[in-house]
């Protein structure tokens, strides 16, 4: 417990002393419920556990069922939404807008990508999609530029060592 007037809660209601967070919407299921009906598009699981800083994927799971949240599977991922259906479709279009921009590889073509990379870090994303064409996943040089601006990843050119 503390006073009132410690707290400074951020835009999302959260809040953190040293390792312990606190948010204003009480518990971890009422906090959860409320960043997703809160959200301008949604929140995948990524995106939810970035904003609470702890793994959510198998509370989520549970999730799914409530009154206030409506799951949906947008390029491969789950997106939680507010059930109220008109807060459901605005967050829904600004969600497939923002994928139709980013265009991510689905979640096996990403470790795909990821083990390629560091097999193969002189790779450029065009030599990357050619490469990972002979694994059997096809996948644009632009969606393999896109996963790693998407997570702030930058690829290591390792220089050439002379043989």
């Amino acid at each position: 417990m503390t006073l009132p007037s410690i707290p400074e809660f951020d835009a999302n209601g959260l809040w953190a002393y040293r390792s312990i967070r606190f948010s204003k919407y009480g518990n971890l299921r009422q906090t959860a419920i409320n960043l997703i009906k809160l959200s301008s598009a949604g929140l995948d699981a990524a995106e939810i556990n970035d904003l609470l800083k702890i793994p959510v994927r198998s509370f989520l799971s549970a999730l799914q069922k409530h009154a206030d949240i409506r799951r949906e599977k947008i390029q491969g991922r789950f997106v939680y939404f507010a059930a109220v259906e008109q807060a459901f479709n605005e967050q829904k279009s600004r969600r497939v807008s923002m994928t139709r921009i980013t265009q991510l590889p689905r979640d096996t073509e990403a470790i795909l990508i990821l083990v390629e990379t560091i097999r193969n870090p002189h790779l450029s994303a065009e030599a990357l999609s050619v490469k990972l064409r002979e694994s059997n996943c096809v996948v644009t040089p632009e969606r393999i530029r896109n996963l790693f601006a998407y997570y702030g990843l930058t690829v290591k050119k390792t220089p050439e060592v002379p043989s």
